[in-house]
């Protein structure tokens, strides 16, 4: 799908959307903009100080051991 056709669908659904609910997706797509363009500088933005404990303990879990996991072929 090319972008016109792209932008044209997020507009016909955001029309539904409720002021707040649209106030997040603009926070949502802010931060998509963000990280696209730290990943595109060659940087991984991250924000790992901000996350709870337990969000931490998710995370350090999803990366145990990606090495035999997810080998480079």
């Amino acid at each position: 799908m090319d972008t016109t056709r792209l932008e044209k669908k997020l507009l016909r659904y955001t029309k539904e959307l409720s002021d707040e609910s649209i106030k997040e997706l603009i926070d949502f797509t802010k931060q998509l903009c963000e990280n696209e363009y730290d990943s595109k500088k060659g940087h991984f933005k991250t924000q790992l100080n901000d996350l709870s404990k337990g969000q931490m303990n998710h995370v350090e879990e999803e990366f145990a051991d990606y090495k035999t996991r997810y080998p480079v072929e």
